[in-house]
């Protein structure tokens, strides 16, 4: 089996060191590491003096990381593809545990994933996700529903695989669940991990990409989804991005008619749409209240 690891960058190139460190550390070797610098604005020149061992590409424009990882993947030589964004890391075992956990499920056609820590803030540190997909459980509820999580960190499978269910490459985010809800469509059976092998860096105080999206992006993204995710998993979605955006921006009419929808069609319980008023009121209370249970931690 040769792995390769493709990790996009566009901004905080300084952060590489200890992505790629982290790709280099690990306990079972890598064939090898892409690069793609997706037109970054920062100066590069020292990636390929500090790491020449590995492989740099550059996007023909600012694309988005999900097209970045595409053309990474077309490049790459290995039989098998594992994703890491340039500000994350892996734990030294990552790619063993997983070997090993691919090679137990026997499935060479399926799409593998784990949980990981997350740093929420300064001093947060939790487990996500909290649970695990449910056999025959379409992957759509179990992210959009029950509020799972597949994130680019943690994929890996056959470079075919990646190719195959990549079609929607083009989104400025959330690839990494349109990707996996392609792949099971085509066939394709995703799999989770319980142990938790890497961090995703999610720290509340960065402008982090999705913050900034208007409102017709998810009705778009639900046209361009039509077919592949359940009446059930398109009423949650909407409810989940977009009621706390509406209620933001004082239209509270539509934020609580999309969460009434949402909990009419039981898409959405009273406890979940709880949260989601918790979470958009009293941010801080809310992560705070997420210390009593045993998978946050406070360092």
């Amino acid at each position: 089996m040769k792995i390769s690891v493709i990790i996009p960058f566009y901004i905080r190139t300084e952060l590489l060191r200890v992505s790629v460190g982290s790709v280099l550390s690990q306990t079972y070797p890598v064939h090898e590491i892409i690069l793609v610098n997706d037109c970054s604005p920062e100066k590069c020149d020292w990636i390929s003096k500090e790491f020449p061992q590995v492989k740099i590409l550059k996007t023909e424009k600012n694309s988005g990381s999900g097209a970045a990882r595409v053309l990474g993947v077309n490049h790459a030589t290995g039989t098998h593809v594992a994703s890491l964004d340039c500000d994350d890391f892996w734990y030294s075992d990552k790619l063993e545990k997983q070997v090993c956990f691919y090679k137990n499920v026997n499935d060479p056609s399926g799409i593998y994933s784990h949980r990981q820590h997350v740093r929420e803030s300064k001093d947060i540190i939790s487990i996500r996700p909290t649970i695990l997909p449910i056999i025959n459980e379409p992957i759509c509820e179990y992210l959009y529903v029950r509020n799972g999580l597949v994130q680019t960190n943690t994929l890996f499978m056959q470079k075919s695989v990646y190719l195959e269910s990549a079609f929607h490459h083009d989104v400025p985010v959330t690839d990494d669940w349109e990707m996996v809800i392609v792949g099971e469509s085509l066939g394709h059976q995703i799999y989770m991990q319980e142990d938790s092998l890497s961090q995703w860096n999610c720290l509340q105080s960065d402008s982090r990409e999705s913050s900034t999206f208007s409102t017709d992006y998810y009705y778009t993204q639900i046209e361009r989804m039509k077919g592949l995710i359940t009446a059930k998993a398109a009423k949650a979605m909407l409810a989940r991005n977009l009621a706390p955006r509406h209620m933001a921006n004082n239209n509270y009419t539509l934020g609580i008619n999309l969460l009434l929808e949402a909990f009419l069609s039981r898409s959405l319980s009273l406890r979940q749409i709880g949260q989601i008023f918790m979470l958009h009121y009293f941010p801080f209370f809310y992560r705070r209240l997420a210390l009593i249970k045993s998978y946050v931690y406070q360092q």
